[in-house]
């Protein structure tokens, strides 16, 4: 995907990342373990950790402890916005070529 933003590539480069950007704007509100998050999505914890700790080391996750220790995953709604501005930028320069 040359030329394309590094934020784009990184949000997209693996299904399961498509996958639970769909649960994350289809559920904006949604706050789950990793293991409920993956259960969502048909798949396994510890086959989308990786992925979640990519989305939350670029601030679309927030990640807090909850109280039996368990860390609890929910979409940080003002990071997701510049992402979609991201995505819309990078959707008009298509219509460019």
């Amino acid at each position: 995907m040359s030329g394309v933003d590094p934020a784009f590539e990184k949000l997209f480069s693996s299904e399961t990342k498509v996958d639970l950007v769909v649960l994350f704007h289809r559920n904006p509100g949604i706050a789950d373990t990793v293991e409920g998050v993956a259960r969502r999505i048909g798949r396994n914890g510890p086959e989308i950790e990786h992925d979640l700790d990519d989305f939350v080391s670029m601030g679309i996750l927030r990640k807090r402890d909850s109280t039996n220790g368990k860390a609890i995953l929910q979409l940080d709604r003002s990071k997701d916005k510049e992402m979609q501005n991201v995505l819309d930028h990078y959707f008009e320069s298509l219509g460019d070529l």
